[in-house]
């Protein structure tokens, strides 16, 4: 092997090992030695980008911009451009952004994203959400964005989506599984999933929520998609165990798009409002509940939706997630879940649906604080309280339900 390829591999080994101790929960001893590569190696473009990014995680953002910012002047790539409009963003340092990105209106494999993110650091600076539309339609157009950025060109500007608040139902092929629930209803939590999903995290979902909530009176509504027959049965027997507090929905797809489990949820919404006649809170199944659901239900009282929102990306619709949303029982809450109804359903079969709830959302919560819509509220550090989730990048079932048993044991262990 000739030197430098010995030398490559030589720095390609040391950067697996640095990755291979951020994996095992050893920031600090990762960072120092992304530190280390950085100070042998400036001029590699993978250890400049996985320093800043390592700083950025870890809240050195001053040290993260510096590093992101020499990065970018010497590999100005799309990734890099991304990561250093997150660190801004995440520094509060929008208006950077706008100067960032204008100065790469002449290199086209930059512009969808310079103009993405300046969408996005317009709408954080002015609140105007049908200008950042425009910018993000004029992203999309100037070439192929990847998943999480790949929803810019669906944003309706604010007119448009209000329109949709209104149609019709029959076409929705919803069938209820369960007896009548109980009478009086204080709230219904719901989550939805097809067959594996379901196998492997129903039992944590479901014994969580009962020991949380024995109460006749909050109810637990689950929504299949595809169920077999053999599941269709033993999903019966569950519910009449259960004397009306354990309900089921199902649909058929046409299996063509597995990301429609994803959104299928908010696309159902208004004909579960329609049968529950109070306050719905839809999760992912891959979660549990360490308390009750009380704190959520109070901060969205005089409110007709509760939404989750973190403040760490350049794009809206990463920012407000869908992992819990509050439906209230009032008529604007049922007007939005057929706003996100029907802007979900308008998207071609063959999209990718990832993101795309959260983008109804955004808009949902730009309407009201344009038009005066209602009132959206936000239910983050309540959900924090209540909800321990199991999120991650591996899409495996059966390891999300252990990383929810894992959260869930380690936030009922008292202080050391």
């Amino acid at each position: 092997m000739r030197p430098e390829g010995i030398r490559r591999a030589q720095i390609e080994a040391e950067i697996s090992e640095v990755r291979r101790l951020w994996s095992r929960g050893e920031r600090a001893t990762a960072v120092a030695g992304a530190e280390d590569l950085y100070r042998r190696f400036p001029g590699k473009h993978a250890v400049a980008q996985l320093l800043a990014y390592y700083l950025y995680t870890t809240r050195n953002l001053d040290r993260a911009l510096a590093v992101a910012h020499d990065c970018f002047e010497r590999f100005p790539n799309p990734q890099v451009l991304l990561l250093l409009c997150r660190i801004l963003t995440r520094a509060g340092r929008d208006a950077e952004i706008l100067k960032l990105t204008n100065g790469c209106s002449s290199n086209p494999r930059l512009l969808p994203y310079a103009l993405l993110c300046r969408g996005g650091a317009l709408l954080k600076i002015s609140g105007e959400f049908d200008s950042a539309v425009e910018l993000f339609h004029r992203a999309a157009e100037a070439g192929d964005l990847e998943n999480d950025q790949a929803p810019a060109g669906a944003a309706l500007r604010l007119d448009e989506f209000d329109l949709l608040a209104t149609g019709n139902l029959a076409a929705n092929s919803l069938r209820f599984l369960s007896a009548p629930p109980p009478e009086r209803i204080e709230t219904v939590v719901m989550a939805a999933a097809d067959e594996r999903y379901f196998r492997a995290l129903h039992e944590l979902y479901m014994g969580t929520f009962f020991a949380c909530h024995p109460g006749a009176n909050h109810v637990l509504h689950f929504h299949l998609y595809d169920p077999s027959e053999s599941l269709l049965e033993e999903v019966a027997d569950l519910a009449g165990a259960r004397q009306g507090r354990l309900q089921f929905s199902w649909e058929m797809t046409d299996r063509t798009n597995r990301s429609y489990y994803y959104v299928g949820r908010f696309i159902q919404m208004p004909l579960l409002m329609l049968r529950y006649n109070a306050p719905i809170v839809a999760t992912d199944i891959d979660c549990g509940f360490r308390a009750g659901i009380d704190p959520i239900l109070e901060a969205v009282r005089d409110a007709d939706l509760g939404m989750v929102e973190v403040e760490r990306h350049i794009v809206p619709w990463r920012n407000l997630l869908a992992n819990l949303v509050v439906f209230n029982c009032t008529e604007t809450a049922r007007m939005y879940a057929m706003a996100i109804r029907n802007f979900l359903l308008r998207l071609p079969n063959d999209v990718n649906y990832w993101y795309v709830d959260q983008l109804a959302l955004v808009q949902c919560d730009y309407l009201a604080r344009s038009a005066h819509a209602g009132k959206v509220v936000r239910v983050s550090q309540e959900w924090r309280q209540v909800v321990r989730q199991g999120t991650g990048k591996t899409g495996m079932p059966e390891a999300k339900a252990g990383r929810v048993a894992n959260a869930l044991a380690r936030s009922s262990r008292p202080p050391q």
